[in-house]
C-alpha cells in the first residue's frame, strides 16, 4: 500500500475499498468533514464523487494536525506581501481526535513515499519531478483525470492544495504537471526560514526496513530498502 500511494497505482485503493465494504469509505470521509455524497460503488475509491477544495484541504489538515479536528479561516483580502485580512468569524470546532495519532503518524509517513526514488517500479513515484525544488520533508498525494490535475501536500505547519483545470473540461496535456510545480513553490516560499519540523513519533510504533516492492523485511544493504513504520505487534517478520 505504501508503494501504491507513492506511484498512484489505484487498483490497491479499489481492492482495499472492496475488502473493507462499500459503506466504510462514505462513513470515514464524513468523519473528516466532507459533506459530499459518496456513492457506495467500487470507483468511489478513485474519486468519482465531487469534493470541493475547501473540504478536501480541511480533511488533509486533520492528517497534518496528528488526527485532530481543524478549523478553517478565510483570507478575504490581500493588500500587499505583508498585510492580509482574515475573516474573524469562528466556527466552534472541538479539538476532537478524529482518527488515532498512531494511525495518522503511520499514514503520514507512508505519504512521504511519492518523493522517494526507491519506490519506482512499473510506475514512477509521482513527486520525483519536483524533488529538486524541495528542501523540506513533505507528505503528499497527486490526483488526475483527463481534465484535472491535483496536488495536495503538507507538513505539521502547512497544508496546500492546488487544482489545475479548465472551466469547460478541456483535456490537459503537458500542463498537468503545473499543479505540482505551483505546490512546490508555494510550500517552499511559505516555509522558508521556519525551521524543519515533523510529526511526533508515537511510543507504540517501530520502524522496519522492507523491500519497497513486496513489503518483506530486508537488511540495510538492500537497494530496494524503504523504512516503514508499523504499530507494535503488526510489524512484518
Amino acid at each position: 500500500m505504501a508503494n501504491a500511494l507513492a506511484v498512484s497505482d489505484n487498483i490497491y485503493a479499489v481492492k482495499t475499498h472492496d475488502f473493507l465494504g462499500m459503506d466504510v469509505l462514505p462513513a470515514m470521509v464524513s468523519r473528516f468533514g466532507i459533506t459530499a455524497e459518496i456513492d457506495e460503488v467500487p470507483s468511489a475509491a478513485l474519486g468519482v464523487s465531487n469534493v470541493n477544495m475547501m473540504e478536501i484541504t480541511e480533511a488533509y489538515g486533520i492528517l497534518a494536525n496528528e488526527g485532530r479536528a481543524v478549523e478553517h479561516r478565510f483570507v478575504t483580502q490581500i493588500k500587499n506581501e505583508e498585510v492580509m485580512l482574515v475573516d474573524n468569524r469562528r466556527v466552534n470546532v472541538d479539538n476532537d481526535q478524529i482518527v488515532g495519532m498512531t494511525d495518522t503518524f503511520i499514514l503520514n509517513e507512508m505519504m512521504t513515499g511519492m518523493f522517494n526514488l526507491v519506490n519506482n517500479n512499473h510506475l514512477a513515484a509521482t513527486g520525483l519531478s519536483i524533488l529538486p525544488r524541495l528542501s523540506q520533508r513533505y507528505a503528499g498525494k497527486t490526483g488526475s483525470t483527463d481534465t484535472d490535475s491535483w496536488m495536495i501536500g503538507y507538513t505539521p505547519d502547512l497544508v496546500t492544495t492546488v487544482w489545475i483545470g479548465y472551466d469547460d473540461n478541456v483535456k490537459l496535456t503537458d500542463d498537468a504537471v503545473i499543479a505540482k510545480l505551483i505546490w512546490a513553490d508555494v510550500m517552499e516560499a511559505a516555509l522558508s526560514g521556519s525551521g524543519r519540523s515533523w510529526f511526533r513519533e508515537p511510543g507504540d510504533v517501530v520502524i522496519v526496513p522492507v523491500d519497497a516492492r513486496n513489503g518483506l523485511p530486508v537488511d540495510h544493504t538492500s537497494p530496494r530498502r524503504v523504512n516503514l513504520y508499523f504499530q507494535l505487534g503488526n510489524e512484518p517478520y
